[in-house]
């Protein structure tokens, strides 16, 4: 569900890899591409006259626009949201003391220990029943921790934690 796009060296690249796309007549369901992408432009010429294609631009990530007053926020908000909203609070709630952590970290030392959390509550779930969490998979774990280290050097890491009673049950990276 993140948004995605092809990862290619230059323009031409980018037009070759479409075109080539194209030639094989496989169907592609781009429904995260980033609107910027200079992607959609390249698609768009390669598959003309050889496929219909539909364009529906939407936002790339949901957000909330929060103007300072968190009160006057929820009460924007949709009556069902609330009410999910104030339902799933109150379960925290009912387990033990609730807090959210928001961490940017900057260097190595302080980031290492925070997506070893991450990776351990993502595998105490679904996924690593399924054997899909990143802690087991050969290539997107180390993907996802030269991403996190690139974004924490960069200053764009941004890391947050549901705690309960201390102890960490969800994340977001």
């Amino acid at each position: 569900g993140e948004p995605v796009d092809f990862v290619y060296r230059d323009r031409a690249a980018l037009d070759c890899l479409t075109h080539t796309l194209a030639d094989t007549k496989t169907p592609l369901h781009l429904s995260r591409l980033p609107i910027d992408s200079p992607v959609a432009d390249s698609i768009i010429r390669a598959y003309r006259h050889k496929a219909f294609i539909l364009c529906h631009p939407r936002a790339s990530n949901p957000y909330i626009p929060i103007d300072g007053d968190a009160q006057h926020t929820l009460a924007q908000l949709p009556k069902r949201i609330r009410s999910d909203l104030r339902r799933a609070r109150n379960k925290a709630k009912r387990l033990g003391q609730v807090c959210f952590d928001i961490h940017s970290p900057t260097d190595k030392a302080s980031l290492t220990p925070l997506l070893q959390e991450a990776t351990r509550i993502e595998a105490s779930g679904w996924k690593g029943r399924s054997h899909t969490a990143l802690q087991t998979s050969p290539t997107m774990g180390p993907f996802i921790t030269a991403y996190a280290q690139r974004a924490c050097e960069q200053g764009r890491l941004r890391m947050a934690f549901l705690r309960i009673d201390d102890r960490a049950v969800a994340m977001q990276i």
